[in-house]
């Protein structure tokens, strides 16, 4: 299984609590390799994009046009409007 994990995405819309939630995800699905490391062969492999830095639009696309993901947690700003091509995440700038 691969997940990716991506918080607090925007420099200039920051979300308190947000990082400490990927952080947690996160660490729920690492721990899923130590309990099960003797009793199943399967792994989680977990990516973890972390503040405006790492979880930048272009690198957020990049790891889901190159790589397959079960789950994608994302724990930032969001905008909705009735006009889906106007809806989406918010990222910095």
């Amino acid at each position: 299984m691969r997940v990716l994990v991506v918080a607090d995405p925007a420099e200039d819309a920051h979300l308190p609590g947000a990082e400490e939630e990927g952080v947690e995800v996160a660490d729920l699905f690492d721990s899923f390799n130590v309990v099960y490391e003797k009793l199943s062969s399967n792994r989680v492999e977990v990516v973890r994009l972390f503040g405006p830095y790492a979880a930048t639009r272009t690198n957020v696309l990049r790891h889901l046009m190159l790589h397959s993901y079960d789950v994608l947690h994302f724990a930032g700003h969001c905008t909705y409007d009735e006009n889906p091509a106007a809806s989406g995440w918010v990222f910095s700038r």
